[in-house]
């Protein structure tokens, strides 16, 4: 089905599978932006409670080797955390669910059917829908923790991409029925 609309006194048809498709790439390129960069974190004065940069760092390095103290211990800061990249894409996989939960029970209040044959019976009831997904979120999240406590890292942010480009597609595909029933 094409729909005509008029631009700039040219005649256009757009194609629904077309605006689908940039759609899912948006949403993926969305995705992908907030797992790559997470917002800086700032240090807190405990003076005036204002957050600052740490601006005032002195490094001084010694003159020669000679100049260095080698009797003083190394310093050991803990464990390796898991950096910025997991927690960012934690926080876009729930972003995703909640917007599914949100545009599954929009679609389905203006017309729409549920897709999926496990959500198709629970989409009219909006508590459980929402315990669904904060179920489907939490359990997901679990697994990526339990592997990288195990050491396998790099599984661990595999899963979770996996699991927000999945999550992407059916936002993007959501947001696709939710334009057309409204």
């Amino acid at each position: 089905m094409a729909l005509a609309f008029r631009l700039a006194n040219t005649h256009r048809t757009r194609d629904p599978f077309d605006e689908e498709r940039q759609m899912t790439c948006r949403a993926a390129a969305v995705a992908v932006l907030f797992s790559m960069f997470a917002a800086p974190v700032l240090a807190a004065d405990a003076a005036d409670g204002k957050a600052s940069i740490a601006t005032d760092v002195k490094f001084s390095a010694p003159a020669t080797a000679g100049d260095v103290d080698w009797s003083l211990q190394p310093v050991h800061f803990g464990p390796a955390s898991r950096g910025a990249v997991l927690p960012a894409l934690y926080a876009s996989y729930a972003a995703l669910q909640g917007y599914d939960a949100y545009t599954t029970l929009s679609g389905v209040r203006h017309g729409a059917q549920e897709g999926n044959a496990v959500m198709s019976g629970l989409a009219a009831n909006s508590a459980a829908v929402w315990g669904l997904k904060a179920g489907v979120t939490l359990s997901s999240l679990m697994i990526s923790e339990h592997l990288w406590k195990q050491h396998h890292r790099g599984q661990a942010i595999a899963v979770m991409l996996a699991a927000n480009g999945l999550m992407a597609g059916v936002a993007a595909r959501n947001a696709a029925v939710l334009r057309t029933v409204r």
